[in-house]
Formats: C-alpha cells, sequence, structure tokens
C-alpha cells in the first residue's frame, strides 16, 4: 500500500512516542484510515486497544475498544489520533482520564494535553480567503465541470454519515432481527474492503458473515441502509445553485463519487436533491477505480473531457488528487468541516450519542449550508437574522420540554391542559402540532388567558390576601403600587401616592397605606373575578376535574389562586420552579418540571441563567394581561408593546417552530432527563462570546419586564 505524505507522518509521531514509552501500553483513540495504518505499518504489540465513544465495548480492527475504565485499566497511557482541530475536541470528552486518574492522554506531537493551555479561538486556515465570485470566475474559465456528490452537492442532516449505521441497528432490533455488532461490522467492511472497491452488496456480504445472517435478514438490512440514506439527504442548497448555474452557462456536467451505493440509488437521490441534468457519473464502486489514487480522475480524461475544473469537499480526493492528474480543482469545506474549524464547534465536545449528533447534523445543515458563511469572520460564527436563534439555540431546549410534557400529562392523566399566557402560547401551538403528528394521550390544550396581575387581585377576599400580594418585593411609589398590584387608582387628593414605598424599608408604612383603601379593594376584587368568571365560562376553560398548568417558569402562583378560585385538582408542568419552597407549596409538591428549581444558587443550567430571554419570546403578540371587561373580554397592558420588536420575536419563533416541525417525529429527545443537559448547553452556546457573535440589532429584540414587579426592560446582554 502506497503511503502518502500524511500516513509518514503519523506513523513517525506515533512510533516517536512508543519509543518514548517502550515498556508501556498506548491506548489510541480513534479509529480512521490513520489508525488502520498505524496498525497495519507498526503491529499491535504496544497497543493495548482502542477508544470510540461510538464503538465502546465492541471490537475494531482487532483490538477491544475501551471505556474510560477499561483503558485505566489495560493501558498506559492514550495518544489521539486525529486532526488537530478536533483534539481538542476529544480530550475535553475523556479529560476525566486526567483530572480522576492522572492518566496520561497526548496528541501526536507528543504533547500532554492537560499541560496545554486552551488557546482563544483563532483559526487562520487560508480556506477564509475563499470567496464566492472566486469559485465562478474558476468556472467560467474551465468547459467541464466535475462536482464531487456527497456533501458537496447532497449532504445528509445527521452529523456524520456513519450515524445511518446506527440508525440501522436500531431499526434491525425494532424488527428483532439479530444486529448485536452489526455498527462495527459495517464500518469494519468498509476497511476491510476499500482496495476491491466494494459495492453495498459485498458490504453487505462481509457484515452477513460477521452477524451469522440469513439471507433475508442480510436484505432487509441493507434496505435500510437505503431508506435511511433517502430520509436524510437533502440538497446543499448553495451548491445546487451553483451546479445549476454552471450548467446554465453551457458547461459539460459531470458527476464523480467514491461511493459503495449503486447507480440507480446515487440517481434516486440526485432525482429526490432536484439533480437531474448532467453529461456523466462516475462512480468509483462500479469504475473500480476511486478519486484518492487519481483512478477516476484518469478515467475522465480517457474519455475526452478538457479543461477540467472538479469541484469537491476533500482536501485529499477532490483537491490534490485532481491536480496530481492535471485537472484544476477547488475545494469546498463540507457542514461537517465548517463546524469543525468554526467557534461553535464547542458543541462537538457534547454531542457524544446518536440522539444528540442528528441534533447537530439538522443544526449544521441549517447553518453551514453556505460553504463561505463563516470566512468573513475567518470562522467566528455571526448569527444572521432571528430566525436562527429560534433554529439553533431555542428549538433544541424547547424540543425537548415538549416530550417531557407529553410524557407528563400522559402520567397525570389529566383531562385539560391549561397554557398559561403569555409565554404559554408558543408551547401551546406546539403542543397542538404534537397532536396532529404523533399518537399517544394528548387532553385538549387550552390557551388560558391570565397573569399573575389579573388572577391575584380577582381572588382577593380579606386582608390575608393582601398581605401575600405584599410580600412580593417591590420598589416603587404607593399610588403606583396600589394600582398596580390591587387594581386601584389612588385618590386624588392623596397626599401619600407619591411617596416611596419599598418593601426592604417601610413594610409597616405601605401595610398601613394599603389597607386605606381595604374596601375599595374588596369591591374591585369582587368585579374582576366576576368578569373573570365570565371569560372562563364563555370559553369552557375549568370545565373537568384534573388540569395540568403549564408555565415557563413558576412559583406556583397561578396554578395556586386556581385552586383557590376554582376548587378542582391542579397540576403544574413547567420548564422549572422559581424559589421553593414558598407560602404556596412549603414541600414543592403538585409540581412536575424537567430542570428543577432554578433558585439563584442551585443550579448551573444556562436556562436558569436565561430563563427572562425565553419568557420575552415565548410571548403572543399582546400586553401583559390586566383584566377582564364585564363581557369576559380581556384587557391589555398595551404599552409594552411599543417596547418590544414584535417582528423580529415572531422570527425567533418561526425558527423554533420550523426546529420542531422537522423533529416532531423523531425520537431523540425521548430521554428528556440526558437531552435536557445537551440542549441546555447548546441554549448556552447564544450567550457565550467567544463561541457566538451576535450583531446589536439582534441582541435588541427581546425585551422582557415586569410591571408587576417594577422591573425596567431587560435584555440578555445588558452586562456587556
Amino acid at each position: 500500500m502506497k503511503l502518502s505524505q500524511e500516513n509518514r507522518y503519523v506513523i513517525d509521531c506515533f512510533n516517536k512516542i512508543l519509543q518514548k514509552n517502550p515498556e508501556k501500553k498506548a491506548v489510541i483513540y480513534g479509529i480512521g484510515n490513520n489508525t488502520q495504518i498505524i496498525l497495519s505499518e507498526i503491529g499491535k504489540t504496544q497497543v493495548a486497544g482502542l477508544m470510540d465513544a461510538a464503538f465502546e465495548g465492541k471490537q475494531v480492527l482487532g483490538l477491544s475498544v475501551f471505556s474510560l475504565e477499561d483503558a485505566v485499566k489495560f493501558g498506559d497511557y492514550v495518544v489521539i489520533v486525529a486532526r488537530s482541530s478536533v483534539v481538542p475536541i476529544i480530550f475535553e470528552r475523556i479529560k476525566a482520564l486526567e483530572e480522576l486518574y492522572h492518566f496520561p492522554v497526548y496528541n501526536l506531537e507528543g504533547e500532554r494535553l492537560i499541560e496545554k493551555k486552551a488557546p482563544i479561538y483563532r483559526n487562520e486556515n487560508s480556506y477564509w480567503e475563499k470567496k464566492e465570485n472566486d469559485l465562478f470566475r474558476q468556472i467560467s474559465s474551465h468547459d467541464t465541470i466535475s462536482f464531487d456528490i456527497f456533501d458537496t452537492l447532497i449532504m445528509r442532516d445527521c452529523m456524520l454519515p456513519t450515524d445511518i449505521f446506527l440508525m440501522v441497528e436500531l431499526k434491525l432490533q425494532e424488527r428483532n432481527i439479530p444486529c448485536e455488532g452489526f455498527y462495527s461490522a459495517r464500518r469494519e467492511a468498509e476497511i476491510e474492503l476499500e482496495k476491491g472497491y466494494p459495492i453495498l452488496q459485498e458490504l453487505y456480504d462481509y457484515v452477513q458473515e460477521r452477524l451469522h445472517w440469513t439471507d433475508a435478514e442480510k436484505d432487509e438490512a441493507m434496505q435500510w441502509e437505503l431508506c435511511l440514506e433517502e430520509t436524510h439527504c437533502r440538497p446543499r442548497a448553495f451548491m445546487k445553485s451553483v451546479y445549476e448555474k454552471a450548467a446554465a452557462m453551457g458547461k459539460q456536467v459531470i458527476l464523480v463519487s467514491d461511493m459503495y451505493l449503486p447507480r440507480q440509488e446515487i440517481i434516486k437521490l440526485l432525482r429526490q436533491c432536484g439533480i437531474l441534468q448532467y453529461d456523466q457519473i462516475y462512480i468509483s464502486c462500479e469504475e473500480k477505480a476511486d478519486k484518492k489514487t487519481g483512478g477516476l480522475f484518469r478515467k475522465i480524461l480517457k474519455d475526452g473531457y478538457q479543461n477540467i475544473l472538479h469541484i469537491g469537499d476533500n482536501e485529499r480526493s477532490d483537491g490534490k488528487a485532481a491536480e496530481e492528474q492535471g485537472i484544476h480543482s477547488y475545494t469546498i469545506w463540507s457542514a461537517y468541516e465548517m463546524l469543525v474549524q468554526s467557534s461553535m464547534r464547542y458543541m462537538l465536545s457534547f454531542a457524544d450519542s446518536l440522539e444528540k449528533r442528528n441534533c447537530v447534523g439538522k443544526i449544521i445543515a441549517q447553518v453551514f449550508d453556505q460553504p463561505f458563511f463563516l470566512n468573513e469572520k475567518r470562522g467566528k460564527f455571526q448569527v444572521q437574522a432571528p430566525y436562527d436563534i429560534g433554529y439553533l439555540f431555542l428549538g433544541p431546549v424547547i424540543r425537548c420540554f415538549l416530550s417531557f410534557l407529553k410524557d407528563t400529562v400522559k402520567k397525570l392523566q389529566v383531562d385539560k391542559v391549561l397554557f398559561c399566557a403569555r409565554d404559554g402560547y408558543v408551547i401551546w401551538r406546539l403542543y397542538k402540532m404534537f397532536q396532529e403528528y404523533q399518537t399517544g394521550y394528548f387532553p385538549e390544550g387550552i390557551y388560558f388567558k391570565t397573569s399573575r396581575r389579573a388572577i391575584t387581585v380577582a381572588a382577593i377576599q380579606n386582608e390575608s390576601d393582601i398581605a401575600v400580594i405584599l410580600q412580593k418585593p417591590y420598589r416603587t411609589t404607593m399610588g403606583e403600587l396600589l394600582h398596580t398590584r390591587f387594581g386601584i387608582l389612588p385618590d386624588p387628593k392623596d397626599a401619600m401616592a407619591g411617596h416611596m414605598a419599598v418593601s426592604t424599608e417601610n413594610p409597616d408604612e405601605v401595610n398601613a397605606y394599603i389597607m386605606s383603601y381595604y374596601n375599595k379593594i374588596l369591591q374591585n376584587a369582587k368585579e374582576e373575578w366576576k368578569s373573570y368568571q365570565t371569560y372562563l365560562d364563555r370559553n369552557h376553560i375549568l370545565e373537568g376535574q384534573k388540569f395540568a398548568v403549564y408555565d415557563f417558569c413558576s412559583g406556583g402562583t397561578i396554578q395556586h389562586y386556581l385552586e383557590k378560585l376554582h376548587p378542582a385538582e391542579y397540576r403544574g408542568v413547567y420548564f422549572a420552579t422559581v424559589n421553593l419552597p414558598n407560602i404556596f407549596y412549603p414541600n414543592g409538591d403538585k409540581m412536575n418540571t424537567l430542570f428543577g428549581n432554578i433558585g439563584q444558587y442551585e443550579t448551573g443550567y444556562h436556562l436558569a441563567k436565561h430563563y427572562m430571554y425565553l419568557e420575552g419570546v415565548l410571548t403572543d403578540e399582546n400586553g401583559t394581561l390586566v383584566r377582564f371587561d364585564p363581557e369576559g373580554v380581556p384587557l391589555y397592558d398595551e404599552s409594552e408593546n411599543s417596547r418590544r420588536c414584535l417582528d423580529g420575536i415572531l422570527e425567533i419563533q418561526r425558527g423554533i417552530e420550523a426546529f420542531c416541525q422537522e423533529t416532531v417525529s423523531c425520537s431523540w429527545f425521548d430521554d428528556y432527563e440526558t437531552m435536557k443537559i445537551f440542549s441546555d448547553k447548546l441554549l448556552g452556546c447564544l450567550f457565550k462570546q467567544e463561541v457566538c457573535e451576535i450583531p446589536h440589532p439582534i441582541k435588541t429584540i427581546v425585551k422582557a419586564e415586569s410591571a408587576y414587579d417594577f422591573l425596567d426592560a431587560y435584555t440578555a446582554w445588558n452586562g456587556e
């Protein structure tokens, strides 16, 4: 086997590490081509085993794939065999080896990674100099334009191509087909048969022999792979437009791929992605030649194509190999490579399962379709539109909650789910989407117009109720407190109305002032409750015996006052509770939360730090509900709308809904206890300056404020 310069470099580096540790056994992290080269050229004498999260507990390349604990037990140190840009991501995953066991982890250069200072994000790759116009100038000056297919013209919306194999394994499990070791065998088939340019049938013959399948079992597994390829393939829209412009310019267009799928299947995928017109297609498994050794390019030249420009995503196969045959090349990065090279690569450190990688795959297919997207900022990720905030950063955490909500209402067996205004609005709409697209227990969902102001005033019956309302902190004037918390305007001649009311400074004075309006407060409360009741009755909202009450982050105020005003069984279903225990729920019972209680010192969740931002996004178009009129019509604080960028909020909501729509049938988020941590970290990326750059106009879209709490408008980046 002819070794490339890269192969020789990897072997030399690994040899140096072995020579420094002659009596010790290495564990190699990584099972790619370079690991295969190391084992074939150096041997396995000083290698205890391998590491790779997806292969853990399996046999690959004749060696065991270790867990962290097994690596410590059977090896002496780890060497990460991967590109330098990926090494920090891998080290982040296995850093516990150093932190818990003081077990050395090295890169290929022999540097112990725990001793390397993490660099500030900087990427000086020459790729950043490429521009869209450069590509079109190159196309204009050539007669034949050759396109790579996968990751160039079409792409999968899963993070790694090999994730398709894991999905096949899950399908086989559902069908009760024996499949233990399938993923490993399927990957190994490509490695072992690579030199013969295998077709899919030959790869599955290898798997069949390894797993002792019948012909019927083999055929079904192979059909599942083809089916899943179709399901997850989509056009790379920007590159599809490049291909269409090349054809419109009268260029000869050919397609070239190192691939095991048969011609008819690749044509089917291309047709599915709207790629229909090309002069010829060259596939390695049919031509028995590939791009990376130059064989396919030689065939193209032999067939008479001249003045060729080849466009693809692989620096070696699509770049150097083409140039070596006298064919000009232009390399663009795949969506995955763009992620690896960008400031967003942080998310790879916690994408450690199929479900998480599938989520990342959706995200990068959306964001990194355009191969020059990162170039202006040299790899620093910049949010381009409010839609992206919803799709990339908020969509996953909300989709995770929807799975939790579905499971919780089924366990509770409630009659209805009340989605409290205003931040119940988007979740209510998404719940209705779930009702339409999923099967299962979905009680009626109602968007319930309410607010702390509206329900607490309507529920006042005595001095104790007033005292409870005054326990909520305040800093305002006496008259404003009277109006905001109790719905009463001070008398025109009230000399005290302009005096300051501060809960930590003069609570007794404030209490005496408020109680001077006691009778007016009670009378107003009766009127407001009557109007509230009219709204409830006309909309049949509280018809039932058992209700789930949704709110975003709650102390249970709405839930408590519903129990008081309309006796029934109520159970809260929240993203999180706030500051429990409290006077309403001293034991924190009757509440179900995904993120627990987000008291100030109790959690490290990004959702806890930025929950006011999400509250500002999940809202409807109205201001805070103040009360109802006698006909049961809601009356709002309309002044809030003048301080909100509603168009921007709606665009963020569209992004959230698009992500949830695309994943509504996916089971990725069923393990919501695990996925909440992953989606919360994605949410956190939005607020990390080293990861994500947000233009000022987008930062100022979402403002959260609370007249009830006398809080000024909040934006998530106020502290900058």
